[in-house]
Order: structure tokens, then C-alpha cells, then sequence
């Protein structure tokens, strides 16, 4: 299988960029997902709409961002970081099933990132997951990454953040994905010639 297929973390296992990997501005894939993230900067400071991406193109963007070690550093808009936020009690999860059963979509996603076509393990860990989230919710986060750090490894903190960020927005998958930001690693911009105020047209689909 091809490093699309084995996931992240099976990717990790083998050797190919198993930390986070540092931006190369000579990598295809890197300037792409640098041309990506400074078009949705550049939108969304501007109110401008940002593309939904089709099921393939989410999950090597959702890749990239692992694999270079980028995490979503807040909401845009309205209903973003000011709006209101869902509680992540596991009292609430326990209460409040359709609040539990929201995540599961994302889940699916965010672990077909991680494992790639080893379906029977993303089935396994989101079933555990979604258990420990019922008996311990995500305000004491370090006690989930224990459980989960077996299953995760390196990428188990990083998951984590996510996770953590997409349970207490009360939007939508689909409407969270439009407005989550994910801001370029400083110096990055100008490393990789890039400019905020490129464009709309830069912002390109990444593919492996």
C-alpha cells in the first residue's frame, strides 16, 4: 500500500515522516498546503468564502496538517471562538447522546487520516474513544491522551487538540471545517514566496 493508504501513523511506524515534519519549501505537497492555508487566512480575515473540500481533498489536507504538525488555533466568524460553546463534561455526554453521536462523523475522518484503509482499527479506537469520552469527557484531556496513547502515539496529542476544539463548537462538521483556522508557522510565508494577499485562485487542492 502507498503512504495514502497506510495513514499517518502507519507512515510513522515505517519511517516516513514520523514526528512532524518540518515544512520544506521545496516539497510539492509542503507548498501546497502553504498555499492553502494562507488563501484561507487571507478569506477568512476578509469575510470571503472559504471552498468545502470534497471528501478526498479534506482527508489529505486533514494529513498534511498532521504530518507537519499544524493545529487549529480557533474559529472564524460570528459563531466562532465568541459564539457559544458546547460542554464537554462526560455528564453531558452521558445525558445528551446526540451530543456524543455528533462526533462520530468527525471521528470517522480524523482516524481514516491516522489509519488510512486499516478500517477494522479505525472502527476498534473509535468505539474506544467514544467510551472513555462517556465515562471521562474531554475537561481533564491528559487522561484521555493516557488511554489513548497506545493507539495514537505521537499523533495522540495533536488528535487530542482537535478533538477538543470541534466538541465545544457548537457548528456543524461541515460549517467548523469552512471556518477552523490554521494559521501558517511564522516565517513560513515568506520562505515559501508566498503572500496573505495573494489570489483567491491559490488556494489549490492538495493530492498525493
Amino acid at each position: 500500500a502507498d503512504s495514502t493508504e497506510d495513514g499517518v501513523i502507519f507512515n510513522q511506524l515505517t519511517g516516513f515522516r514520523g514526528a512532524a515534519a518540518p515544512l520544506d519549501p521545496s516539497d510539492r505537497a509542503s507548498r501546497r498546503l502553504m498555499s492553502r492555508l494562507v488563501a484561507r487566512q487571507r478569506l477568512q480575515r476578509e469575510g470571503g468564502a472559504v471552498r468545502q473540500l470534497r471528501e478526498r481533498e479534506a482527508l489529505a489536507f486533514r494529513r498534511m496538517l498532521y504530518r507537519c504538525g499544524i493545529r487549529v488555533r480557533g474559529v472564524a466568524g460570528a459563531n466562532g471562538n465568541h459564539g457559544q460553546q458546547c460542554d464537554i463534561t462526560a455528564e453531558s455526554f452521558r445525558h445528551n447522546p446526540a451530543h456524543l453521536n455528533r462526533l462520530r462523523p468527525w471521528l470517522q475522518r480524523e482516524l481514516k487520516v491516522l489509519y488510512g484503509s486499516h478500517g477494522s482499527l479505525v472502527d476498534i479506537v473509535q468505539r474506544i474513544i467514544m467510551a472513555r469520552l462517556a465515562r471521562h469527557g474531554l475537561v481533564n484531556p491528559p487522561t484521555l491522551e493516557e488511554d489513548l496513547r497506545p493507539f495514537l502515539l505521537a499523533r495522540t496529542e495533536h488528535f487530542l487538540h482537535e478533538l477538543v476544539s470541534f466538541t465545544r463548537s457548537p457548528l456543524s462538521m461541515d460549517a467548523y471545517d469552512l471556518q477552523a483556522v490554521y494559521e501558517p508557522p511564522p516565517t513560513t510565508t515568506e520562505q515559501y514566496g508566498l503572500s496573505s494577499s495573494s489570489d483567491g485562485s491559490s488556494v489549490i487542492a492538495i493530492s498525493e
